[in-house]
C-alpha cells in the first residue's frame, strides 16, 4: 500500500491454475471462479461461465466485448487512472469498485488483474456483493444515518409537544377565559407540526421495495432539510436554496433519493463543523441543458477533499474520516443509488475551498402532471358508519366529528366487537385501525370479505405504522389508507370517496 492507501502493482509469478484459456484448455470455461481473459486492447477473448452469468450474458456474447462495457463510465475512468493496463511484464493489480451486472444492476466487486508477458490480462472477480446484499448494506447505512438524525428530530418534536401540554393545562384551569380559543389554535398548529415531522421521519425510516415514481426534487430537498433543521440551527449552519422554478419531475424512488441527499448533507455538516464550527450549505437545482433533466449541486464551505484521494471517495469502505467515524459505505451507496436512477454523480471543488457534489438525473419519461382526484358528492344522504379502534379516546373524537357532519356513527373497540355489530346492523362504510390486539385490520378485512364483499371494499384503514407489511396489504386489497395523525378534513374527504364506491 502506498501513502494514500492505493494498492501498488507488484510482480507475481503466475500459478498454473491461472494460465489463460487458450493454453489451459476447456477447464477455463468451466472454472467455478469468475475469470475473464482480455487482449491487449482490453477486449474479452474468453471467460468462464460464472463470469458470463455474473454480467448477465452467455459466453458467446461475452466474446469480443469491450471490458469497459461492464462498468459505469466514472468507475472505468478511475480504474484506468489507477491501472493503465498491461506493460509487457507480469504484474498484479487489485481494484475494488462498482460494476454492472444483468439489467445494469450494480454490484460491488474486487478485481485481481494479472498482466501477462504476452500483453494479455487475466481478470479474476471475487468479493462480489450483488444487488440484494448491496441493498442490505444500503439499509444498514440508512439505519446508521437514521440513528444520527433521531436525536435532532426528537428535539424538534419535544418543543411543540411542550407547547401543546402547557397551553392545554392553562386552558383547562379556566375554560371560560377569552384566550382559550387562541390557545386551542396554537395546540392544533403545533400538533400538525409534530405530525409533519414524524411523518417525514417514518417515511425515511421504513424499508420497502425500490420503486420508481414521479418525483418532484424540491419536495425531496425540503423534506430532507426538515430532518436536519434542528442541527442546522444548533450548529449555526446557514442553508441557501437556489432552486429553479421550471424543474421537470424525475422518475425515482423518493426514499432512496432522500437517502442520497441526507448522506450528502450530513457529510457536508461534519466537514464544515470540524473546519470552522459553523458553515454554509448551498443547494442548487436547475434544468440540465443537455438532457432536459435535473442538475443538483450540494456545495459546502468546508476544507474540501484532498486531490490524492478524490478518485477513491466513491470506493466501498474507503473513508476520509477518523477511526470509528465512518463506515466507508455512504458515498459508495450514494453513487449506486444515483446510477440506478440513470444518473451520475461527481465531485468538484478545490482543497480549502469546500466540496461540490454534482448529481444529474434524467427527466421523467411522461411529463404529465399527477392525476387530480375528484371527490364525489354525498348529497344523497349521510349513512351509518362503524368506527373500529382499540383507542377509545380516538374513536370517540372521530365519532363526534363525523356526527357533526350528519353521519350516524357506532363504535367498536376490537375486531370481534365489529363483527358482532356488522351482524346486527347494516353499515355503508367502516373506519378501522390496522394495528389492534387480537384481530388486526387485515384479519377483520378477511372475515368481512367472506361475508359482505362489497362492505369489505368500503373499509377505510387508519394506522400510524407505514411499514412494508401495511403498505403491501393496502396495495393488494385496494382499500383506502389514512396515516395517523391526520386532520379531520382528510378523514371527511376519504370517507366521501369511499362511499362513492359501488
Amino acid at each position: 500500500m502506498d501513502d494514500q492507501g492505493e494498492t501498488a502493482p507488484t510482480t507475481h509469478r503466475l500459478a498454473p491454475s491461472l494460465i489463460p484459456m487458450d493454453r489451459a484448455g476447456p477447464q477455463f470455461g468451466q472454472a467455478l471462479t469468475a475469470q475473464i481473459l482480455l487482449d491487449e486492447g482490453m477486449k474479452v477473448q474468453g471467460c468462464s461461465a460464472s463470469a458470463a452469468l455474473l454480467f448477465g450474458r452467455d459466453r458467446g456474447t461475452m466474446q469480443g466485448a469491450e471490458f469497459r462495457e461492464f462498468f459505469p463510465p466514472e468507475e472505468w475512468n478511475r480504474m484506468q487512472r489507477q491501472w493503465p493496463g498491461p506493460a509487457g511484464e507480469p504484474a498484479i493489480h487489485q481494484w475494488r469498485g462498482t460494476a454492472w451486472g444483468s439489467g445494469r444492476k450494480s454490484f460491488l466487486a474486487e478485481l485481481t488483474l494479472y498482466a501477462l508477458v504476452t500483453g494479455e490480462t487475466l481478470v479474476q472477480i471475487g468479493g462480489v456483493e450483488v444487488d440484494h446484499e448491496h441493498h442490505r448494506l444500503a439499509h444498514l447505512e440508512k439505519l446508521a444515518t437514521l440513528g444520527q438524525t433521531v436525536a435532532g428530530v426528537a428535539h424538534e418534536v419535544n418543543n411543540p409537544l411542550t407547547t401543546v401540554i402547557a397551553h392545554a393545562q392553562l386552558a383547562l384551569e379556566n375554560p371560560q377565559r377569552p384566550d382559550v380559543r387562541p390557545r386551542l389554535e396554537t395546540i392544533l398548529r403545533e400538533a400538525r407540526r409534530m405530525a409533519k415531522i414524524l411523518r417525514g421521519l417514518l417515511t425515511f425510516a421504513r424499508e420497502k421495495p425500490r420503486e420508481h415514481v414521479r418525483v418532484v426534487i424540491p419536495e425531496i430537498i425540503e423534506a430532507t432539510l426538515a430532518l436536519r433543521a434542528h442541527e442546522h440551527r444548533l450548529t449555526n449552519i446557514r442553508v441557501i436554496r437556489e432552486l429553479s422554478d421550471d424543474l421537470p419531475p424525475v422518475a425515482g424512488d423518493p426514499d432512496q433519493l432522500q437517502q442520497v441527499l441526507l448522506n450528502l448533507f450530513m457529510n457536508a455538516e461534519q466537514a464544515m463543523l470540524e473546519a470552522h464550527g459553523n458553515g454554509r450549505l448551498i443547494i442548487r437545482a436547475y434544468v440540465e441543458p443537455t438532457t432536459s433533466g435535473v442538475r443538483l449541486e450540494i456545495e459546502d464551505n468546508g476544507p474540501g477533499i484532498p486531490p490524492e484521494v478524490q478518485d477513491r471517495i466513491f470506493e466501498p469502505f474507503f473513508t476520509t474520516k477518523g477511526p470509528g467515524k465512518g463506515t466507508g459505505l455512504g458515498l459508495a451507496i450514494v453513487r449506486s443509488i444515483v446510477q440506478s436512477h440513470g444518473g451520475s454523480i461527481e465531485l468538484r471543488g478545490q482543497p480549502d475551498q469546500g466540496a461540490v457534489f454534482v448529481i444529474t438525473l434524467p427527466p421523467h419519461a411522461g411529463l404529465q402532471g399527477a392525476a387530480e382526484t375528484v371527490m364525489p358528492s354525498t348529497d344523497e344522504g349521510l349513512p351509518q358508519i362503524l368506527i373500529v379502534d382499540d383507542e377509545p379516546e380516538l374513536a370517540a373524537v372521530l365519532s363526534e366529528a363525523l356526527q357533526k357532519e350528519g353521519y350516524r356513527v357506532d363504535m367498536a373497540s376490537s375486531g370481534p366487537q365489529a363483527l358482532e355489530a356488522i351482524a346486527r346492523k347494516s353499515y355503508r362504510a367502516i373506519i378501522s385501525d390496522y394495528k389492534m390486539p387480537g384481530m388486526n385490520g387485515r384479519m377483520l378485512h378477511g372475515v368481512v370479505s367472506g361475508r359482505q364483499p362489497q362492505l369489505a371494499r368500503r373499509i377505510l384503514f387508519t394506522t400510524g405504522d407505514s411499514s412494508e407489511e401495511v403498505l403491501q396489504f393496502i396495495e393488494e386489497c385496494g382499500n383506502l389508507l389514512l396515516l395517523k395523525p391526520f386532520p379531520l378534513e382528510e378523514l371527511s374527504e376519504a370517507l366521501r370517496s369511499l362511499l362513492a364506491r359501488s
